[in-house]
C-alpha cells in the first residue's frame, strides 16, 4: 500500500536524504522499501552523498574501574580541541579477554579483534553509530 503513492525512483531519492539509522527502521515498512534500501545501488549512492563526518571515535582506559570506555564526540564548532560529547558506546557483544584491538575501519564500520596475547578469540565488524555488529567466522587456517 505504501508503495502505491510514489514511483520507486522518487521514493529512492527521498530515502537517500535520510540518515542510516532511520533507513534501518524503514526497512520494515513494506517489501518495496526493503528492496530499495538494501539494494547495492542505493547503498552506494547513500554512502557517496553522505557528507564527511566530524565525529571522532575515542577509546580510553579508566584505571580506577579497570575498564575501557568508548565514546563518540562531535566537532561541531570547527574549533580546535572543542568537542561535544555525543554518545557513550556500550558493546553488546562479549569478549573472552575483556579487551578489543581496533584492527581498522572503513566507511564507519570498525573491525575489532579479541586477541590480547596474539591468539585470536573473535573478530567482529561493528557499526557504532547504529550499535549493530556481526561476529565473523573464525578462519580455518592459522597465520
Amino acid at each position: 500500500m505504501a508503495d502505491s503513492y510514489f514511483l520507486p525512483e522518487i521514493l529512492g531519492e527521498i530515502l537517500l536524504k535520510l540518515p542510516a539509522k532511520s533507513l534501518l527502521r524503514f526497512i520494515t515498512v513494506c517489501e518495496s522499501w526493503h528492496s530499495i534500501i538494501t539494494s547495492f545501488p542505493f547503498i552506494s549512492a547513500h554512502l557517496a552523498q553522505t557528507p564527511h563526518s566530524d565525529t571522532l571515535f575515542v577509546r580510553f582506559y579508566v584505571s580506577t574501574s579497570h575498564r575501557e570506555n568508548y565514546s563518540l564526540f562531535q566537532d561541531s564548532n570547527n574549533q580546535p580541541f572543542y568537542l561535544n560529547f555525543t554518545l557513550e558506546l556500550n558493546f553488546q557483544f562479549n569478549c573472552q579477554l575483556g579487551y578489543f584491538r581496533i584492527v581498522g575501519s572503513c566507511n564507519g564500520i570498525m573491525c575489532l579483534a579479541d586477541d590480547l596475547f596474539g591468539e585470536l578469540q573473535s573478530l567482529i565488524l561493528w557499526n557504532p553509530s547504529i550499535q549493530k555488529f556481526i561476529a565473523l567466522p573464525m578462519p580455518s587456517i592459522k597465520p
